[in-house]
């Protein structure tokens, strides 16, 4: 019986530890980022299929020229990617995300 306890303890924190642990699609975007900033390549990932299709729509209509959109598009993550350590996750990510967009068109 004291080993049934054990196992039933053991089982409980395993159960409790997956719990903690979410998959990055269900991640608010502070904490992609955060995941980013720690090298995690899979949440930049989820960013970058999260914003793609809304960055190029949004640069679309700046420029109205869908293969310059494509571009700016690319050139909007490559700078976000390489300034991701600057973002501070206590902000609206989207909005910092949006002005390099902008500034890129």
């Amino acid at each position: 019986m004291v080993m049934k306890g054990v196992l039933d303890r053991v089982w409980a924190a395993k159960l409790k530890e997956a719990e903690d642990v979410r998959p990055y699609t269900v991640w608010t975007d502070e904490e992609r980022v955060s995941a980013a900033q720690r090298g995690e390549e899979e949440a930049f990932g989820q960013i970058i299929s999260r914003y793609q299709g809304k960055i190029y729509s949004y640069v679309y209509r700046l420029t109205n020229h869908g293969e310059e959109a494509t571009d700016i598009t690319q050139d909007v993550f490559v700078k976000a990617y390489k300034h991701l350590q600057t973002v501070d996750t206590e902000r609206k990510f989207s909005s910092w995300l949006y002005r390099i967009a902008h500034n890129e068109s």
